[in-house]
């Protein structure tokens, strides 16, 4: 058993399944308390079947393998269930998840949330991501490790730019009015006979376009 363990994990299977007989408690102590292994949970329980007794059980044992995708299946219920209560009270707002993954992802979970690191974070392998309910929000770029960290520090950085920086500047000219030029226009606008606009125009609006144009 110890041997077809070994491959399991080589070829990265998730667990090792076995038949044993019921009255054979011989063989149930030696695997179930001697090697650990459990009862599957496609062993057949009794009534569900036409037989009026079933004689066997299915056993299962984790291997490594197994036993990291069980504990990243449960931190991912773990997270899924955290971030439905800020989803639900806060629907607009801006949600960020980051963090260390490892063999996780939430891909599967959370489809209205995007992941933004694409570059490795450790060696080859990119196990530090960053999910956010806003799609492309922001783009990625590693730095090098801090200190004795054997992961890169990431840098996440706003795709959106200000118009400022996007477009290019503009000259324009204003004319500006010196102090001879001031007293000029003051003397036109006071021997103005303004009535003769408000005489000719029937409300506000018309007045304003008819001085301003």
């Amino acid at each position: 058993m110890q041997i077809l363990e070994l491959m399991a994990n080589k070829y990265e299977m998730k667990n090792v399944m076995l038949t044993v007989f019921k009255q054979n408690n011989v063989a149930n102590e030696f695997f179930k308390k001697k090697l650990k292994y459990t009862v599957d949970d496609i062993s057949p329980e009794q009534g569900i079947y036409d037989e009026e007794d079933v004689s066997y059980e299915i056993l299962s044992k984790y291997t490594k393998i197994g036993r990291e995708w069980l504990a990243c299946e449960r931190e991912k219920e773990t997270i899924t269930s955290k971030v439905q209560e800020p989803d639900g009270r806060w629907p607009d707002a801006i949600k960020l998840i980051i963090g260390d993954f490892n063999h996780c992802t939430l891909d599967t979970q959370l489809l209205h949330y995007h992941q933004y690191v694409t570059c490795p974070t450790r060696n080859e392998r990119t196990i530090d991501l960053a999910y956010s309910n806003v799609a492309e929000a922001y783009k990625c770029s590693p730095l090098p490790p801090l200190g004795d960290s054997d992961h890169n520090i990431i840098s996440l950085m706003p795709k959106y730019r200000p118009i400022l920086k996007t477009r290019k500047p503009i000259l324009q000219q204003h004319r500006v009015l010196t102090p001879d030029g001031i007293e000029r226009l003051q003397g036109c606008l006071e021997c103005t006979d303004w009535t003769v606009f408000i005489d000719a125009c029937d409300d506000f609006d018309e007045l304003t376009d008819t001085i301003n144009s």
